[in-house]
């Protein structure tokens, strides 16, 4: 049985090399480990690096399960939305008395899912409430904001949002060793 060559990269600093990833880094000192062991270890890091649907699924559940609520708990994070116009948080006021800001029904609210694949993860949200059919879904609007409309991001990616991924991210590639 011949051994499949292992590509080049990272850089080696002796007896140890280094390879660097997204979520981390592998070191490596040979005499501790035996080559075959480590050529099988870096075959299987490789096949999970090709398919990050797992770690794409964790994000987007932790996206729509917990940051978006978030964000909508805090009326936006780390930056506030902005606030209604006068005019209409009088109507809003009427006709939604009580809700805050981006929520009348909640069903914008409660429409945000996730789509994974091996190497993307796509947060959508479809609702078209009050809206004609082929525009774009209420909440890119509020995203991005309007010539008449302030932005209000629902999606605010923090450090800590980033760390979270990371912290998948590794989960997933350090299952190549327990296994």
């Amino acid at each position: 049985m011949t051994r499949p060559s292992l590509r080049r990269f990272g850089r080696s600093q002796g007896r140890l090399t280094v390879v660097k990833m997204v979520a981390g880094e592998i070191h490596v000192r040979f005499g501790q480990i035996d080559t075959d062991d480590l050529v099988e270890y870096m075959q299987d890091l490789g096949l999970r690096m090709e398919d990050l649907q797992p770690v794409f699924d964790r994000y987007g559940e932790y996206l729509v399960d917990e940051h978006i609520l978030m964000q909508f708990r805090r009326q936006g994070f780390p930056k506030r939305w902005a606030a209604l116009s006068p005019a209409y948080a009088r109507w809003k006021a009427r006709h939604y008395p009580g809700k805050p800001i981006l929520e009348a029904t909640g069903r914008m609210r409660r429409g945000f899912r996730w789509e994974a694949r091996p190497r993307s993860l796509r947060v959508i949200n479809r609702v078209r409430a009050g809206q004609q059919r082929g525009s774009q879904p209420r909440w890119f609007y509020h995203q991005s904001g309007t010539d008449v409309m302030p932005a209000r991001k629902m999606l605010q990616i923090t450090d800590d949002d980033h760390e979270q991924l990371q912290e998948f991210a590794r989960e997933h590639l350090e299952g190549a060793q327990s296994e």
